[in-house]
């Protein structure tokens, strides 16, 4: 039976000895782009939300952490940092170490702040909504 994480820095300090730098910087820069931004363990991974589920820490293996934003399709992303990996709504961003994240730290600020103003804005529909939003054949 897998370890039950009580709290992000718990579920950190937890993982492979290689990734609790990157870790803990990535949850560093999250936790204090913006006033509203909170963090818990949920399915026994930290989620962020700023007023609605932001994002995630998905996978991590031996090719790195994937940081997973919940609305990343509607992220506009001119870097082509984000990644599907075949997901119709979330798209993520793959660090392999903490030098990846440190090169990559200004692009991955400005993708979270995009995330943040879609979660901001009114209009904007909620996670939830767009999970249970009927879907054509097509998508």
């Amino acid at each position: 039976m897998s370890k039950k994480y009580l709290s992000v820095e718990e579920f950190i300090i937890s993982q492979s000895r290689e990734y609790i730098g990157l870790l803990k910087a990535i949850d560093k820069v999250v936790a204090v782009a913006h006033t509203e931004m909170k963090s818990r363990i949920s399915f026994n991974t930290p989620f962020y939300y700023c007023f609605d589920l932001l994002a995630y820490f998905g996978k991590i293996d031996k090719k790195g952490v994937d940081f997973a934003f919940a609305k990343g399709i509607l992220i506009e992303d001119e870097s082509g940092i984000l990644e599907s990996k075949g997901r119709k709504l979330v798209k993520s961003i793959t660090f392999e170490d903490l030098n990846d994240f440190m090169a990559k730290e200004e692009l991955f600020l400005e993708i979270l702040q995009k995330a943040i103003m879609i979660n901001e804005n009114a209009d904007s529909p909620s996670f939830r909504e767009m999970i249970f939003k009927p879907r054509s054949k097509a998508d």
